[in-house]
């Protein structure tokens, strides 16, 4: 994707935060609509889940061996983003 280890790093953070947040709107969406809209919509959020892992993070990962996928996983849960 691209050569620059430290843009690779935060490029990763980055989606970590974003599947953190679609992942967030599961629990706000299922107070609020019927089960099967739930179902439907959760089925949504994993196909894009999915594409950000199949496409962004992991691509990055393989690119960059260096870098620490438990590490980066700590400082996004312990940042106050």
């Amino acid at each position: 994707m691209f050569t620059n280890t430290m843009l690779a790093e935060e490029v990763i953070k980055q989606q970590f935060l974003v599947v953190e947040r679609l992942e967030k709107t599961l629990s706000q969406v299922k107070e609020h609509v019927s089960e099967d809209e739930y179902r439907d919509y959760r089925l949504q959020i994993g196909k894009v889940i999915f594409e950000i892992w199949e496409n962004i993070i992991n691509p990055l990962f393989e690119q960059h061996p260096t870098l620490d996928r438990e590490n980066l996983t700590a400082q996004v849960a312990n940042s106050n983003i």
